[in-house]
Parts: structure tokens; sequence; C-alpha cells
């Protein structure tokens, strides 16, 4: 990053580590990422790669009945294989998937590359906005920047925890769609 003029990162715990860096958020592309109005046929997706942490979060959303799909991997978990409708897809597909989808959950990354500090990430990732463009609700892992830019989206840190919130939304529609308003307008 030395070599430019200008750095900009979307996480303001690594601007030190670039010469005249700057923050600038994720945002989504709203020729992509925009609420058509399509069915929302699917309660529950996640799109992304596969690692332990995320495989035991969307396990228990699979034992509980609650996950209609995953999209990425690979997947150790035979559940989450025979539930995966792609081991990739192109951004425009992710977009349609998040359009047709009541909630899409966010499970951060475990391993941050390049990162021989160990600093702990505390931005969002493009899931997030994506999806919430695209009309879905978005229950998320804690990290400070989501309950900084969202307050009212919901945030779990434990597998049942994430498995009681995602439970009540599907039962409560009110809820879920005053969830969906409150981050859109946000």
């Amino acid at each position: 990053s030395a070599r430019f003029d200008h750095v900009f990162a979307n996480d303001r715990t690594t601007l030190d580590r670039h010469p005249d860096a700057h923050y600038v958020p994720m945002c989504f592309d709203p020729q992509v990422h925009r609420d058509d109005g399509a069915p929302r046929c699917h309660a529950v997706g996640f799109v992304g790669g596969g690692n332990p942490s995320r495989e035991r979060f969307l396990l228990a959303l699979a034992d509980a009945g609650l996950l209609s799909y995953v999209v990425g991997g690979p997947w150790r978990s035979p559940v989450l294989r025979r539930l995966c409708l792609a081991d990739n897809i192109p951004a425009e597909r992710t977009a349609e998937l998040y359009k047709q989808t009541e909630i899409v959950v966010n499970v951060f990354r475990e391993t941050h590359h390049y990162n021989a500090r160990g600093t702990a990430a505390e931005a969002m990732n493009p899931r997030i906005y994506e999806a919430l463009a695209c009309g879905a609700a978005v229950v998320s892992e804690r990290r400070a920047e989501v309950a900084e830019v969202f307050p009212e989206l919901r945030r779990f840190e434990e597998q049942q925890e994430l498995v009681d919130i995602v439970r009540g939304l599907l039962a409560d529609r009110e809820a879920l769609a005053q969830l969906r308003r409150q981050c859109r307008e946000r």
C-alpha cells in the first residue's frame, strides 16, 4: 500500500497499517442489489465460504429446521452439503437469492488473511449491505460496527441465540417487516 498516494480501507482498525489511509465503509451496487418485490420463497440462507464457526452456526439452524440453503463451502457436514445450492455463484445470482430470502445470516470469517498482527476486525462485510439492499432481513454475528451502523439489526454470539432470533422473526411477521423497514431507512 505504500506505493499508492491514497489507500481506502473498510475497517478502521487497519488504518495505521497504511500511509495516508482513509476509512470508507462497505457499500452495495444499487443496479444489482435492490428489492424488486420478488416472492421470498426461501426462509433463511447463507452465501459464503466454509469455516468451522460458520458450520457450527449454520448446523444449529439446519438442525432446528430453519435453514433453507447455503452456497459456498466447502462444508464438512453432510447436512450442509445437502442444503448447498452451489460451490460458487456470481454476484448477480447472490443478489437474486437475497431477493428471494426472508433472512440472510451473517457469520464473519474466522481467518483474516495478511493479518500477522492479529488485529481484531470491527467492520461489517458486503453481505450485510447487499442483503439489506435486496430487501432481506439480516441476522448477524456481533461486531462493533454492526451495532454502530445498524443498532436495530439482530445480533448473536451463541448458536442457540441465533436459532431463537431466527425462529422468533419467522414466527412474528410484523417484527420481521419492522426490522426490514428500520434497516432500510437507516
